[in-house]
């Protein structure tokens, strides 16, 4: 499972991302918030274009993990 929380500016992204969602992490440990090594190289995926075993182990990683992702950054 991936959820993604596009924020908008001045929509409560901070609220939610400082004092809900990381509640959610300690009411459902499996779920990784914001995980920096995900988050990474779906940034290098989408410049560069990713292929072969890196794209596979993208794949790989979010087929095995809960994800929850929250970032203004992902309006762009």
């Amino acid at each position: 499972m991936i959820i993604v929380h596009i924020g908008l500016g001045k929509t409560a992204t901070t609220t939610l991302q400082k004092s809900v969602f990381p509640k959610v992490c300690d009411i459902r440990p499996n779920i990784k918030y914001n995980d920096k090594w995900f988050i990474d190289s779906c940034r290098k995926h989408h410049i560069f274009g990713l292929g072969g075993d890196a794209l596979e182990e993208i794949k790989t990683y979010r087929s095995q993990n809960d994800l929850l992702l929250s970032s203004e950054a992902f309006v762009n």
